[in-house]
């Protein structure tokens, strides 16, 4: 009976097997690196997300510590009737109630002309260029009545057209010539007049020049032409305003005046008895740290009442909580043992984490050494503590709301005095978020660390793939000379049968 030794190696998948089987013994050392490179690609995914929190938590005290803006000290306003007057409170505000007045209403120049037949020729008289210049408002830091001269050219031939092709050409030539100066930069694009051609019935046409900006100060002032072509538009009539009922339809349409106080241009408001003229209807310096936008006039008297505004002041301090329990609870997750399943965080082996976790644990806890009122030092006295988790919150808000109705200072000194606990926090998260800082350092020892093992990994890589190039050669070999004995075993089996037969 013949005996196949060979059979092992009968196929090319065989071999291939065996390499597979002895290639899984190599692969220690190569998953030992992958899982190095995992473990470290963890831990640096780990400390990116508690850089964005602590970067959160530094914003957060950033803004409770600014030396500019005072988040504590904000004020809210309220208007009467928001049909007649709205307004705003800056966080510099004076606090009370106010009683306002609006008498007018700031408004634009406009000044029309004539109303003429289009098609008929009004200036056909004119036969040379006409050039007149319009005077706008360009306050400067260094002159706050700077004005800006803006000269026009009407061409002589214009005015052989029809007067409403006159008209338009004065409105394109002046428009142009605006733009111009915007363009120049000698003028601001909201310091512009616009000027248009109206027809309010059919076949008449009328000119219409408007400032963009209200009030006397951004008034139009205009020096006429040698032949007197604004003078004969009727734009420069100082006989009157605009009064069609009394055969009067050109000129100015509000009365211009000569000073802030005269000039039917400005707004008129009156705060707690005292008038200002304004040449807008938004005004900044009525209320210190208001601003009051006018609607509408009216004959009652309005009031305005501003008062700290709890509410928002609560919400910053809400806004610091909430990345204080975010930084927190993930630190307490990544550096500590989890009591209930033994388990340890990803960076409980390093110390300077572990730290990080304890100082923004008792840090909060601390109280202030020089506190506006000795009653209010901790963040207990303003009605904050902390929940059975662990989490900052709001434990007595009536507490809270009283603190700021005292002295907003009783709330902010807790937080932004030197020794507070917004600034401790503040420079404490510093030092692991700044560029160079802790979190920076431990990345980059990772990346190190990182490019060490793809480094390693290539060189294991190569020896392996050297390996089971050795493997393949060997087993082929073997199974080449194990199908030779195989064939040896058969032509024996053959012969010895063949000579039993005799």
């Amino acid at each position: 009976m013949a005996y196949d030794i060979g059979s092992m190696f009968s196929s090319s998948n065989s071999v291939e097997n065996l390499v597979y089987q002895y290639m899984r013994f190599e692969q220690g050392p190569r998953n030992r690196i992958l899982d190095k490179q995992s473990q470290l690609n963890s831990r640096k995914s780990i400390l990116s997300k508690l850089d964005s929190k602590l970067s959160t938590l530094y914003s957060s005290t950033d803004r409770l510590t600014d030396s500019v803006i005072n988040y504590f000290d904000v004020n809210k306003a309220t208007s009467s009737n928001e049909d007649y007057l709205k307004v705003n409170a800056g966080s510099n505000a004076t606090s009370g109630i106010f009683s306002v007045n609006i008498d007018r209403l700031a408004t634009s120049d406009t000044r029309v002309s004539r109303q003429y037949t289009s098609s008929s020729t009004e200036f056909s008289s004119i036969t040379t260029d006409q050039v007149f210049t319009v005077s706008l408002a360009h306050p400067t830091d260094e002159d706050e009545d700077n004005r800006v001269s803006i000269s026009v050219t009407i061409a002589s031939d214009t005015f052989q057209n029809s007067t409403e092709e006159v008209l338009e050409e004065v409105m394109n030539q002046l428009n142009t010539a605006i733009s111009t100066a915007v363009v120049n930069e000698e003028l601001e694009s909201e310091e512009k007049i616009s000027a248009s051609v109206v027809s309010e019935s059919e076949g008449k046409s009328r000119l219409v020049l408007r400032s963009n900006k209200t009030g006397f100060s951004n008034r139009m002032i205009f020096s006429d032409s040698s032949d007197g072509l604004l003078t004969a538009l009727g734009i420069l009539s100082s006989d009157g305003a605009y009064d069609p009922e009394n055969n009067h339809d050109y000129g100015y349409m509000t009365e211009i005046g000569t000073n802030d106080t005269n000039s039917g241009l400005n707004a008129i408001i009156q705060v707690d008895g005292l008038t200002y003229y304004r040449d807008e209807n938004s005004i900044t310096d009525a209320i210190n740290g208001l601003t009051i936008d006018l609607i509408s006039t009216t004959n009652s008297t309005q009031t305005i009442t501003v008062e700290n505004d709890n509410e928002v002041v609560k919400n910053e301090i809400q806004s610091f909580m909430d990345s204080y329990n975010e930084a927190i609870n993930y630190l307490k997750e990544k550096s500590q043992i989890n009591p209930d399943t033994l388990v340890r965080g990803e960076l409980s082996s390093d110390y300077s984490y572990k730290a990080l976790y304890s100082d923004l644990l008792s840090l909060p806890l601390s109280s202030i050494s020089s506190p506006s009122s000795a009653g209010y030092a901790t963040l207990y006295s303003i009605g904050i503590g902390f929940s059975d988790n662990g989490n900052m919150i709001f434990t007595d808000q009536d507490k809270f709301n009283e603190a700021l109705s005292i002295g907003t200072e009783l709330v902010s000194d807790i937080f932004n005095a030197p020794d507070g606990i917004a600034n401790l926090i503040n420079d404490k998260v510093e030092n692991y978020t700044e560029t160079g800082g802790v979190i920076s350092s431990s990345k980059s020892t990772i990346d190190s660390n990182l490019l060490y093992l793809t480094r390693s990994l290539r060189r294991v890589e190569d020896q392996l793939a050297a390996k089971e190039k050795r493997y393949r050669d060997e087993f082929a070999r073997l199974q080449q000379t194990m199908s030779s004995l195989n064939d040896q075993m058969g032509s024996l089996s053959m012969f010895s049968g063949g000579y039993g037969g005799y």
